[in-house]
């Protein structure tokens, strides 16, 4: 998702975990594509002042809780303006610049 915003003239960074966090938290926008079960522990490191947009592009429920993303995300950034990214696709299809169908909810 990173290089398709880059190339449509966006700035996009990747954050690893040895990123630095100020910069994601400077952010206007926040893509969320983790493993769903590191959704929560991603967007706790950046914090609960955030208050930027936040499109979660993971997909499934957190284990334990059963919670949907929407519901963990909302509960470390309540702040923040919630979108989800869903649709049939593929990484490498998208990462190619392959046409697919998405769908932004929010």
């Amino acid at each position: 998702l990173a290089a398709v915003l880059a190339r449509t003239g966006h700035r996009a960074w990747l954050w690893s975990r040895s990123a630095d966090i100020e910069t994601v938290r400077t952010a206007r926008t926040l893509v969320v594509a983790v493993p769903a079960q590191a959704v929560r522990q991603t967007v706790a490191r950046v914090g609960r002042a955030f208050e930027g947009h936040v499109v979660i592009a993971a997909k499934g429920l957190e284990e334990g809780s059963a919670k949907l993303l929407t519901e963990v995300v909302s509960e470390e950034m309540p702040r923040s303006q919630l979108t989800v990214l869903s649709g049939p696709s593929f990484a490498a299809d998208v990462a190619a610049n392959r046409p697919v169908a998405l769908a932004l909810a929010g």
